[in-house]
């Protein structure tokens, strides 16, 4: 009788999870140097015939050795922060009155700015997302795969490749800048 009852309760908490090809990523710029300002969106992907999405919550990480974030916008209209973005912890964001649904494939759900940090060694740094789900517009649980934004580090010293100079008085030339 307890199996039948444990089983019974499994396939209802089954039934009433869905998955469906739904993935929530950080998208945006791919490369950066110590110093600069960057824009990463936390940005939901799916197919056309997926239902229409209510909110959405994940896990959101990044190396704070080489990145600072600076400021976080929510990007859809009339959708709420319960949980702010934060590194190595949980975000959420949702529309509790449910009259702002997202029905496009795509959409950027949340645009981050982060600063790379000056004194960065690291050639490249990534920001991951995992243990995404969303809610649909029936608030039926909807798992969504997580996925990573690589970001390469480019340090000004390395890149310098100065071969000639030209001055209105005069040329500099076979320069060496080691």
């Amino acid at each position: 009788m307890k199996n039948k009852i444990i089983v019974f309760i499994l396939l209802i908490l089954f039934l009433g999870i869905k998955v469906d090809a739904i993935s929530l990523k950080p998208t945006g710029a791919n490369t950066a140097k110590p110093g600069d300002t960057l824009k990463v969106y936390i940005t939901l992907e799916r197919t056309e015939d997926e239902e229409t999405i209510s909110g959405v919550d994940g896990l959101i990480k990044w190396d704070s050795n080489v990145l600072t974030l600076k400021d976080q916008a929510l990007l859809i209209n009339k959708w709420t922060e319960l949980s702010e973005v934060s590194n190595n912890e949980k975000f959420a964001y949702g529309n509790l009155s449910l009259d702002n649904l997202i029905t496009a494939t795509s959409a950027n759900i949340v645009e981050l700015t982060f600063t790379v940090n000056n004194d960065v060694s690291a050639d490249e740094t990534k920001i991951e997302i995992s243990s995404a789900t969303a809610t649909d517009g029936d608030s039926h649980i909807v798992r969504l795969t997580g996925s990573s934004l690589t970001i390469a580090i480019t340090n000004l010293s390395s890149v310098n490749t100065l071969k000639t100079l030209s001055l209105s008085s005069g040329t500099i030339s076979n320069f060496s800048p080691s």
